[in-house]
């Protein structure tokens, strides 16, 4: 199965084909690590890039073409070595670990921690970080085959002290976004109207740290980056600094954009993810 927007497949995918690939992509990482130590940076600093931005956002899609580069380092979510549980190991352990790296561009996702960002910028300067904002109907509809217990957290969130058992999710909402949570959740919240909910409270902690004041950082919209590839992949290049190479685009489709139709979501929750999706949309 393709990640995000990634290249389609002719036919299902056999466990021989799923092995091939995993053994061929095994092979070119542990290849391109070779190739890095052999080289040096030549007293260049090192940069760290965060593919930040809510769970089902195309976030893989953009790992995926950063990790065709041959300049990149990444650590995914499931990266023991960065990872604990889908989050970052404290900022000690993984500074060492990606100070450690031996590629000019380590790129690190940052999704449980989007409320941080603007305090890992600072941590690991000089960094950059892209934002993946992603339609929140596409997003509902992926999050709600995978998050059954949405309106629950939500509710953790706004009753429990630090969120309980909602955990990260809770993690850098203010008492205003609280305030607005609390005018749309209910204790019979469906979930896909909670999985919108969801999207629109996580993408707010972009405007909450100011990062569109942050010229360290780019939101850029998932369907724009798949459906015009080669006019969006180079720019996105250069904010990050990445020498860029045409292969990285060579799987990218748009497949997954509104593939299916929009979810049953409470207008009123729907006119506030509008509202935030207009925000963002400004922004250029």
């Amino acid at each position: 199965m393709a990640v995000g927007g990634l290249g389609p497949r002719s036919g299902p995918e056999t466990l021989s084909m799923r092995v091939r690939r995993r053994l061929g992509r095994e092979v070119w990482l542990r290849g391109k690590a070779v190739t890095q130590r052999l080289q040096t940076r030549a007293g260049a600093p090192q940069q760290v890039i965060f593919v930040a931005g809510t769970q089902r956002s195309g976030t893989n899609m953009l790992v995926e073409i950063l990790e065709r580069s041959w300049h990149t380092d990444v650590y995914r979510e499931a990266d023991p070595r960065a990872f604990v549980n889908y989050q970052h190991k404290p900022l000690p352990d993984l500074t060492r670990v990606l100070r450690g790296s031996p590629a000019r561009y380590v790129v690190l996702k940052a999704l449980c921690e989007l409320q941080d960002l603007k305090t890992l910028l600072d941590a690991f300067a000089p960094a950059r970080a892209v934002w993946m904002l992603r339609h929140y109907d596409d997003v509902a509809n992926s999050a709600t085959e995978l998050w059954r217990k949405m309106p629950y957290f939500l509710g953790e969130i706004l009753h429990r002290p630090g969120g309980g058992e909602a955990g990260w999710r809770a993690g850098g909402v203010t008492d205003s976004l609280r305030a607005e949570l609390a005018r749309h959740w209910r204790p019979d919240l469906d979930n896909a109207t909670a999985c919108a909910l969801f999207w629109w409270l996580r993408n707010s902690l972009f405007f909450a740290q100011g990062l569109e004041r942050d010229p360290r950082v780019r939101a850029v919209p998932y369907e724009a980056l798949v459906t015009d590839p080669h006019g969006r992949v180079p720019p996105l290049f250069e904010f990050m600094q990445i020498p860029f190479d045409r292969r990285v685009m060579a799987k990218v489709t748009a497949r997954s954009v509104r593939k299916h139709a929009p979810p049953d979501i409470a207008p009123a929750v729907r006119e506030l993810c509008d509202a935030l999706l207009a925000r963002f949309q400004a922004l250029g």
